[in-house]
């Protein structure tokens, strides 16, 4: 019996070194979101299994508890070691359900993270491009045709961006905090585009009406 004891202690140090070696490798900064992510899927697997596994040293010991029992009779020693027992079963849950919670919880977080780090890939994306346009565009002579090759680029560069920020607010689960800062992005994105179109259509206006003047002064 006491080597059930020794062993299940074993098996609950094995179980913990085996946890503590994906913590760290999730919690590591210098990992890629990718492998944290996975470390702290198979977390869930160690604890899964470190369930399995005590309460079958658990009951193993229960088993040889009431093999005793059958031999030396109902004792207030056996008693008290089989209450003993169930309550280090029940015990087993609550730790780790305890352990399983600060996984979940490290899983949204890693997932929000990646989420974070895709949308800023593609919005640098976007303005690496756009920018590279908006160069050669402030190089064209004519105040007309650079304002509108500006507007142009502009234009892309919001659609795409738009798009991106719709597609965070769709994909983010509703009712959640990172639903409403994905509208709210969203929203202020809208109206600076709104904004800037104005300014940037009255700028060519008065470029169109600029260029009538020039050339009727010709």
């Amino acid at each position: 019996f006491e080597l059930l004891a020794l062993e299940q202690q074993r098996l609950v140090e094995q179980y913990d070194l085996a946890a503590e070696t994906q913590r760290q490798i999730r919690d590591d900064e210098s990992k890629s979101i990718e492998d944290r992510i996975a470390a702290n899927q198979k977390l869930n697997q160690v604890l899964n299994d470190q369930s399995v596994a005590e309460k079958a040293a658990i009951q193993a010991q229960l088993d040889a508890l009431e093999l005793r029992a059958k031999i030396e009779g109902e004792t207030n020693e056996i008693i008290n070691e089989r209450f003993s027992l169930n309550t280090e079963m029940i015990a087993i849950d609550a730790k780790v359900a305890g352990f399983r919670s600060e996984q979940l919880t490290n899983e949204n977080s890693l997932l929000r993270e990646q989420t974070e780090m895709t949308n800023q890939l593609a919005e640098s994306k976007n303005q690496i491009a756009a920018e590279g346009k908006r160069i050669a565009a402030e190089s064209i002579e004519n105040e007309l045709e650079r304002l509108n090759a500006l507007k142009e680029i502009n234009d892309e560069e919001n659609r795409l961006e738009l798009e991106r920020l719709k597609n965070a607010a769709d994909n983010a689960k509703e009712g959640t905090q990172a639903k409403t800062d994905a509208d709210i992005a969203y929203a202020q994105k809208s109206a600076e585009v709104a904004r800037d179109k104005a300014k940037t259509d009255k700028e060519i206006d008065d470029a169109e009406v600029a260029a009538k003047r020039d050339k009727n002064m010709k």
